[in-house]
């Protein structure tokens, strides 16, 4: 039995599956595949044996999408969703998915970054309205003086 995202499951369902974990089925292998195993109820821990599968590499994540013949991109697209990935291929195909709008996002929030530094280590400090307005245009909110 294979239980995806196990940390997900609510009282009654982590109840149930610990009863099941106590007193197994016979040739019943049970494999749950975490994200945050620490989210996992100690009892139900306890019951396991833990095997760590370590990320992908990115440059594991964009060779499979470049070898990937139902995705038509770039290397540098592919760099980019294999970096953001955080270490899933199935996230690095949404990322890919979700076209250029992360890009775009991105992009605006390094300016933003980059101008609150200017502001804030008083290179720049007349940027600080021009910042406000923005981050304003964006649809975020910023504090401060």
């Amino acid at each position: 039995m294979i239980i995806w995202l196990p940390e997900k499951m609510n009282d009654t369902c982590a109840n149930k599956l610990l009863k099941i974990l106590e007193e197994p089925p016979e040739k019943t292998v049970f494999l749950m595949v975490s994200n945050e195993p620490d989210q996992i109820i100690t009892t139900i821990l306890s019951r396991t044996q833990h095997i760590q599968i370590p990320r992908l590499r990115e440059n594991e994540i964009s060779e499979a999408l470049l070898r990937n013949d139902e995705l038509e991109i770039e290397d540098e697209d592919a760099l980019y969703a294999a970096h953001i990935a955080n270490g899933s291929y199935l996230n690095a195909i949404a990322v890919l998915n979700e076209g250029d709008e992360n890009k775009q996002n991105l992009e605006r929030f390094v300016l933003v970054m980059r101008l609150a530094w200017q502001v804030g280590n008083k290179k720049r400090p007349r940027l600080a309205q021009d910042l406000k307005k923005m981050v304003g245009r964006y649809g975020c909110s910023i504090y401060g003086p």
